[in-house]
């Protein structure tokens, strides 16, 4: 069977070949898995023993046995090969705890930096959609460590209705939450065959800033980029309501006269300065994907002098790479930024089970410092706090 419904696996076909056991050992199973469009997987030389738990590692099928093992030593043939279709697969609209499960999981996960929801607007409307993008953002902000891309709702065709709609995420006034969103709007025209079709933004704009994390770094905004593989807007607003929906907190997709689709925009949802600016958010998340491989190796460290130092040294590096990259301000990195891990943050009266190391990074462009608080307690692993 197929890893998750839909007809996304219509016409996948699957080679199993079976070899009975010979003097080089006991029987073995070879499986090839093609699906339409994707590179194709092969898992030569599978023991019959656990067979389904080692296909667990295919990301288009799963194995779920049917009933008991053959008994050993029965005879049979020597070799035995099936080539199978999958077929029957449909495609249905997830729920609305499909969807919480969805994010449940990828907050479990530590790789994505970026998150999107690109459908929920068709699948879902009205307060469900508003109540699961807030769902969203509330298992995103504890990890300081990922930005969610939000698409305003299809349904919503006027100005009025788009502006309310954001205003009832700002509602919330937790600029830590909203400080993890960024809306980008209108939908975009894209070539379909012949055709054009109407699809969100996020996608796009996704992959613009994994292309300037690529080219440039994490730590410069998507902003003034231009978006490939796109010919239009579902939308063209005028330029009194564009100032609106920029006003409300939304980051535009424009098209300017000789250099096409632009992204037009990098703030958050939030107004505070200290969370406003992608840029300032993502250079926070790649400091805490690096601060973390640094500092986890030592949570069951004994707390000591020597574990302080070699603390301080680990995460100095991490913000020294930072600084020579450009991420940060000033002429020295003294002045880009510092990390304290002593006594004052360490007095002898705290638990001997826990090690507080604070750092202050300037970002490149005029801010306040950002301020992130670190706790090693062999009690709770590591801890990040944003101060």
């Amino acid at each position: 069977m197929a890893t998750s419904p839909g007809a996304w696996a219509n016409g996948g076909r699957v080679a199993v070949r079976y070899q009975a056991s010979t003097v080089a050992g006991p029987p073995t199973v070879g499986v090839r898995i093609m699906m339409p469009g994707e590179p194709p997987e092969t898992f030569p030389g599978l023991p019959l023993a656990g067979l389904a738990d080692r296909l667990t590692g295919s990301r288009y099928i799963r194995l779920v046995p049917d009933g008991p093992p053959p008994p050993p030593g029965r005879p049979g043939p020597i070799s035995m090969s099936w080539d199978l279709t999958l077929a029957g697969g449909a495609d249905a609209a997830p729920t609305r705890a499909a969807y919480s499960d969805a994010v449940t999981v990828q907050a479990e996960l530590p790789e994505p930096a970026l998150v999107a929801l690109p459908d929920l607007g068709t699948d879902l409307s009205g307060a469900a959609h508003t109540d699961m993008v807030l769902e969203l953002l509330r298992s995103v902000e504890p990890s300081h460590d990922r930005l969610a891309v939000l698409d305003v709702p299809p349904a919503l065709s006027s100005v009025d209705q788009v502006v309310d709609w954001v205003g009832s995420l700002a509602a919330t006034g937790d600029s830590q939450l909203l400080g993890c969103a960024a809306v980008y709007h209108p939908p975009l025209r894209t070539p379909d065959g012949q055709d054009l079709r109407t699809v969100p933004a996020s996608g796009h704009v996704l992959g613009v800033i994994a292309r300037l994390d690529g080219e440039r770094g994490a730590h410069h905004t998507p902003a003034n980029a231009v978006l490939l593989e796109a010919v239009d807007l579902a939308t063209e607003y005028p330029e009194p309501q564009q100032v609106r929906l920029f006003d409300a907190g939304i980051d535009l997709i424009r098209c300017t006269r000789g250099r096409g689709l632009m992204v037009w925009g990098g703030r958050t949802l939030s107004a505070d300065p200290g969370t406003r600016y992608i840029a300032h958010r993502r250079l926070v998340h790649l400091l805490v994907r690096a601060i973390r491989r640094a500092a986890s190796p030592l949570v069951f460290d004994v707390n000591s002098a020597e574990l302080r130092l070699t603390l301080v040294r680990a995460l100095t590096s991490v913000l020294l790479s930072a600084f020579r990259a450009g991420a940060l301000a000033g002429a020295r990195p003294e002045q880009a930024f510092r990390v304290v891990c002593d006594d004052t943050n360490n007095p002898p009266e705290q638990d001997p089970g826990h090690l507080v190391c604070e750092i202050a990074v300037a970002p490149a462009v005029p801010m306040e410092f950002i301020r992130l608080r670190l706790v090693l307690g062999q009690d709770r692993g590591l801890e990040v706090i944003e101060a």
